[in-house]
């Protein structure tokens, strides 16, 4: 899609989809649940899934709710030992996107 947009839309696409760094740690240096990466690009910080890469936060707001309940995470990516997420849950939020 970037490919054919106009210069300025590449230019929004490219700010966006250029990794410059993968880290592992939180920005406290603390390691990050064994799930997750942030993936750093020019314009912001991602939480991705480290198995295939899928995004589930950003650094406005952190790790969505429903990937913190799933994995036992934080909103920073820290692991606090609390997964477990009902169906109910999964359903409304896929119901909300």
């Amino acid at each position: 899609m970037c490919r054919l947009a106009p210069v300025s839309t590449f230019d929004r696409c490219y700010r966006h989809h250029h990794v410059e760094s993968v880290h592992l740690t939180s920005t406290a240096g603390r390691p990050l649940h064994p799930a997750l990466a942030v993936v750093q690009t020019p314009s912001r910080e991602y939480y991705i899934l480290r198995d295939n890469g899928l995004e589930v936060g950003c650094e406005e707001e952190g790790v969505a709710s429903v990937w913190m309940r799933i994995l036992g995470c934080d909103a920073r990516g820290e692991p606090d030992g609390r997964a477990g997420v009902s169906f109910e849950e999964l359903r409304m939020y896929i119901q909300n996107l």
